[in-house]
């Protein structure tokens, strides 16, 4: 059995129709030309005008009007300037995410780097060093740390506890940074009389 031209035409127009196309991809019956200038006016930005349209292609304003209210030129930019807007959005946050992934696994580098440096030192030589650049080497791992992983604001406290920040220290290591923060807080008072 045979299908006949308008049966096929029919079935055509009902396949486009229940697509899932954006409006702002070429419309069933839109011409070529018409699409054209409607890219056109929509890539123009906030600064489009259907004259603008026309001087660049060469056609009337009267017939962009035609063109622009019969297949919804307006809606359908408006429509291509949100999801533009999302898509830059989703693509901003996955930059935001991974930034930060970078920025805390180069804190807990950091973080491990000196806490092996300090296991290093010897006594003497910590009790050589200043207070703050005791309190400094502490303060600027735990610091970019918290930051990475979206900690607000800063830890100002006396004398630094085994939190979760510090719960990848073994015992040893928290000892030596109590240690540390004891000779500091030493030094500190020292200095101040």
């Amino acid at each position: 059995m045979s299908i006949s031209k308008s049966e096929r035409l029919e079935a055509l127009r009902e396949a486009r129709a229940s697509s899932t196309r954006y409006p702002w991809e070429r419309r069933l019956y839109e011409s070529r030309k018409a699409f054209e200038a409607f890219c056109i006016y929509r890539d123009m930005g906030p600064a489009r005008s259907l004259v603008k349209v026309g001087r660049e292609l060469g056609k009337s304003t009267q017939l962009l009007e035609r063109w622009s209210a019969k297949w919804n030129w307006v809606e359908r930019t408006a429509g291509w300037g949100d999801d533009q807007d999302r898509q830059n959005r989703i693509a901003q946050t996955k930059a935001i995410q991974k930034m930060n992934e970078r920025h805390a696994a180069l804190a807990v580098a950091l973080t491990g780097k000196i806490v092996k440096g300090l296991n290093l030192l010897q006594d003497e030589t910590i009790k050589g060093m200043t207070p703050s650049a005791m309190s400094r080497l502490l303060e600027v791992g735990v610091k970019v740390e918290r930051q990475a992983r979206g900690e607000a604001g800063e830890v100002v406290e006396e004398k630094v506890e085994a939190t979760g920040h510090l719960a990848h220290l073994t015992t040893e290591e928290l000892e030596q940074l109590d240690r540390i923060h004891d000779i500091a807080a030493n030094r500190a008072e020292h200095s101040k009389d």
